[in-house]
């Protein structure tokens, strides 16, 4: 009998610890106050991408060197372009969904990396919506804010790839997209970068071509090859 209370005792604390442990993890003691409102719940602001703060912290705090930053959208961040350039130190800043304006806001991650050579691809996000005129103008804002953080790096302006036929409809029609990496070359030439046509690359009676994308937008990994091809000279220039 001695031992079934012992063993009944040794159950309850088990499961009293158990329910403790829960209650605290959890936070419930913070929730049931909130609930009452005896304590006001804690929000994060609205409009702020605290990733993109924590990762700006981190790079800064790095202190690390590269000879090239790539700096882009998605199409720049899905590219592996360290594995084809081992004796480069290269670092890959692009983010999936990024418009011109949102890397102008992150703009300062180049300083903090001390890149020699910026190889820049941005406009995709945002064309079909924007006018071209607005585009270019946010692209010449995105320019000199490069030329403020990194004064000294050498700056290579990429153009716009074409997409396919079904995703006009979701992004801008490549007859734009034309029009505006026209006017990106030009500012190119006014700002003194290199400007690097990919798009001539990629595209296949007018639209992208499908062999090369694996949703009318985005490339095959193989197809970074050819991306690869046509930058080496500038990489080891």
């Amino acid at each position: 009998m001695k031992k079934i209370n012992i063993f009944l005792l040794m159950l309850c604390l088990f499961f009293m610890f158990g329910f403790f442990m829960i209650f605290f993890r959890e936070n419930y003691p913070e929730r049931i106050l909130i609930r009452c409102g005896l304590k006001e719940e804690k929000t994060q602001e609205p409009g702020i991408n605290y990733t993109l703060i924590s990762w700006k912290s981190s790079l800064a705090q790095l202190d690390y060197d590269a000879d090239i930053a790539f700096f882009g959208d998605s199409i720049t961040q899905m590219g592996n372009f360290q594995s084809y350039f081992i004796d480069k130190r290269i670092i890959n800043l692009g983010i999936s969904g990024d418009s011109l304006c949102g890397m102008t806001s992150r703009v300062d991650m180049l300083s903090n990396v001390n890149a020699e050579k910026v190889f820049l691809m941005a406009g995709i996000n945002g064309l079909k919506d924007d006018t071209i005129k607005s585009s270019v103008d946010s692209y010449e804002t995105l320019i000199c804010s490069i030329r403020d953080v990194a004064p000294d790096a050498k700056l290579y302006i990429q153009s716009v790839l074409p997409v396919s036929q079904e995703q006009e409809e979701f992004c801008a029609k490549n007859d734009t997209i034309k029009i505006f990496n026209n006017e990106i070359e030009n500012l190119a030439k006014e700002y003194g970068a290199t400007y690097i046509n990919l798009f001539d690359l990629y595209e296949n009676d007018g639209y992208m071509n499908e062999q090369l994308t694996s949703d009318g937008i985005h490339l095959q990994g193989k197809a970074y090859e050819i991306w690869i091809s046509e930058i080496e000279q500038y990489i080891y220039e």
